[in-house]
C-alpha cells in the first residue's frame, strides 16, 4: 500500500476519502505474552535519545511470544530492532519465527561481538542466506545499535546503523523470507522443532517492528537519525505489527487510523514529508471553537490629516466554516468634506487594501459621495469585481464589499454609519447565508438586520479597518473580535 502524495511544506496534495494508504495492522492477534518475567521500564542502559528513556531487559531467562506476528510479511517485508549487547551473550535469540515441527527458521542470534542473522530451511542442510556482523568487519558491542532486514522478494538487505553491510556466509537464495509454517514468534528467545522456548537472551531490546513492505536506504537512516533513533510508527506504510519495549506492556502498538475521519486532513500519524527533515508526528484534535479578539482595537484610522489609511491583523489561521464577527466603530465626515470612505472587512489575503489583489472580502463602507451631503452605504460579500458604478471613488477593496450585498444612499442601515454615531456591527456567515447587523448599544438588539446569499467556501484570515480621505473625516476603531469553529483535524504535534 501507498500513502497518499503529499508536497513539500506539509501539505497535502488534494481531498481524499481514499483510506488505503492507512497502517494495515495485524491488531491485538498479534499482542506478545511473556514468558518469564522480563522487566520493561529498564533505564540502564540510557537508551538512545529519540526512543524513550527506558529499554526492555531479558536476564537468560525471560522471553515474548508473538505467534500472532507471523502473517505479517510473505515474500517482502522488513524487520527493525534496537539491540544493546554487552558481549557475554552468544548464541541466544534476539528475534525469531520457528518451525513447531521442522528446523526451519528466520531468526536474529546474539554473538559475542556482535550480531547474526539466518534464514535456514529444513529441508536443507545449510542456510538459504546467513549473515554475521563480524564478517562485515563491525564489533557491536557495549553500545546501542539498530538493525534492519529488508527483504524485497529478491534479495535480502542487512543494515547495521544505517548502514547497508553485504557480506554474507550464505548466499544459496536470499529471496528466501517468512513461511506459512513458521508459527512460533519469540522475543528474547527461540522455539524451533517443538523443543520449546530455549537459547534465552541476556541484554537489552527495543523498537521491535515488523512490515510487509521492503524499507528503503532512506526510510532505514531515517529511522536510525544519526544514531539518537525514530519511533518505528514514523513509517506506517506496512506497519503490522510493533513492540515499542520501552514499558511494561507487550501489545501490538501498530494500530488503524479511524477510517471515517477521512479527509483532506486525514493525515496518519507520522506521515514522511518531502522536507529537510522528513518525519512529522501528528495528533488527533476535535472540532473547537476560536475566539480572537481585541478590546483595544486599532484606535484612530484616518484623521483630516491623512490620504488614507488601513490598520490590518493576521487571524494566525484561515477561517473554513462559519464564523461570527463585531467591531465597534465611530466615523464622521463634515459638510466640507467630499470623496472619502471608510469601511472594515474581512479579505483571504494580506494585499494593501488599495490594490486590485483581493481575492475576495466580506465587510461594511460608509461613503461621503459630496460636500452636498450625498452619501452612500454598503455591505456585503465580494470577490475581485470592480463595481465603478456605484459607490465610486473608495478605495477598491472598500469598492468589493458591495458586489454581493445590499447599498444606498443616505441610508446608514446598510453600512457603516458616517455621521458620528458610534456603532456595534456584526457580520455572521452560516452556511451560505451571510447577516450584517448594526446595534446602537449592546449586541442583543439590531437596529437593523440585512440577510443574503454569499459564499460558505471563501477562507478568510485577515480583519481590516480602512479610510480614504479627501476632506474633513474621522474614523475611530475601538473594539473587534472574530470567533469561528476548527473543525476536528490532524495537526502537527504540539501545536495548537
Amino acid at each position: 500500500m501507498t500513502l497518499p502524495t503529499y508536497l513539500s511544506g506539509g501539505r497535502i496534495q488534494g481531498k481524499t476519502t481514499d483510506t488505503s494508504g492507512e497502517p494495515d495492522t495485524l491488531g491485538s492477534s498479534a499482542d506478545g505474552t511473556l514468558i518469564g518475567d522480563p522487566t520493561g521500564g529498564d533505564t540502564s542502559p540510557t537508551p538512545p535519545t529519540g526512543l524513550g528513556t527506558s529499554s526492555f531487559v531479558f536476564d537468560g531467562n525471560d522471553g515474548i511470544t508473538i505467534d500472532g506476528a507471523e502473517p505479517f510479511s510473505t515474500t517482502v517485508g522488513s524487520i527493525s530492532l534496537w539491540f544493546y549487547n554487552d558481549g557475554t551473550s552468544n548464541d541466544k535469540g534476539v528475534l525469531f519465527f520457528g518451525d513447531t515441527d521442522a528446523s526451519s527458521y528466520l531468526g536474529i542470534e546474539t554473538k559475542t561481538d556482535g550480531i547474526w542473522a539466518k534464514f535456514r530451511q529444513a529441508s536443507g542442510t545449510t542456510s538459504q542466506w546467513e549473515w554475521r556482523s563480524s564478517n562485515n568487519s563491525v564489533t557491536l558491542t557495549d553500545a546501542w545499535h539498530h538493525l534492519v532486514i529488508s527483504q524485497d522478494g529478491t534479495a535480502v538487505k542487512i543494515y547495521v546503523d544505517a548502514v547497508e553491510l553485504t557480506t554474507f556466509d550464505a548466499s544459496t537464495d536470499k529471496s528466501k523470507w517468512m513461511e506459512s509454517n513458521l508459527d512460533n514468534g519469540r522475543i528474547g528467545c527461540n522455539s524451533i522443532s517443538g523443543n520449546g522456548n530455549a537459547n534465552f537472551l541476556t541484554g537489552n531490546l527495543m523498537e521491535v517492528a515488523m512490515w510487509n513492505v521492503a524499507l528503503t536506504q532512506a526510510q532505514v537512516t531515517s529511522l536510525y537519525n544519526s544514531g539518537t533513533g525514530r519511533l518505528a510508527n514514523t513509517e506506517p506504510t506496512g506497519l503490522k505489527a510493533y513492540y515499542p519495549l520501552s514499558g511494561s506492556v507487550v501489545t501490538n502498538a501498530a494500530v488503524v487510523v479511524d477510517k471515517s475521519k477521512a479527509s483532506i486532513t486525514d493525515v496518519p500519524a507520522g506521515t514522511r514529508y518531502e522536507e529537510t527533515d522528513t518525519r512529522k508526528i501528528f495528533r488527533w484534535k476535535d472540532e473547537s471553537t476560536v475566539e480572537v479578539e481585541d478590546s483595544d482595537g486599532y484606535g484612530t484610522i484616518i484623521t483630516s490629516s491623512a490620504t488614507s489609511n488601513q490598520k490590518a491583523h493576521d487571524f494566525g489561521s484561515a477561517i473554513l466554516g462559519d464564523f461570527t464577527f463585531r467591531t465597534t466603530m465611530n466615523c464622521s465626515m463634515g459638510n466640507t468634506g467630499q470623496n472619502g470612505g471608510v469601511a472594515m472587512f474581512l479579505s483571504t489575503n494580506d494585499a494593501n487594501y488599495q490594490g486590485e489583489a483581493h481575492d475576495s472580502v466580506v465587510g461594511a463602507l460608509g461613503h461621503k459621495h459630496n460636500a452636498s451631503n450625498s452619501r452612500g452605504y454598503a455591505w456585503g460579500q465580494g470577490d475581485n469585481t470592480h463595481n465603478s458604478s456605484a459607490l465610486n471613488n473608495a478605495a477598491d477593496a472598500i469598492w468589493e464589499a458591495q458586489d454581493v450585498g445590499d447599498y444606498a444612499c443616505d441610508t446608514p442601515t446598510y453600512g457603516l454609519d458616517i455621521q458620528g454615531n458610534t456603532k456595534n456591527y456584526e457580520i455572521e456567515r452560516s452556511g451560505t447565508t451571510l447577516t450584517f447587523k448594526i446595534f446602537s448599544s449592546g449586541w442583543s438588539s439590531p437596529d437593523s438586520t440585512r440577510t443574503v446569499t454569499g459564499a460558505a467556501t471563501t477562507k478568510y484570515r485577515y480583519v481590516y479597518f480602512a479610510g480614504r480621505w479627501q476632506g474633513d473625516m474621522t474614523a475611530t476603531n475601538s473594539y473587534w473580535k472574530v470567533s469561528y469553529t476548527v473543525a476536528e483535524q490532524w495537526v502537527e504535534k504540539g501545536t495548537a
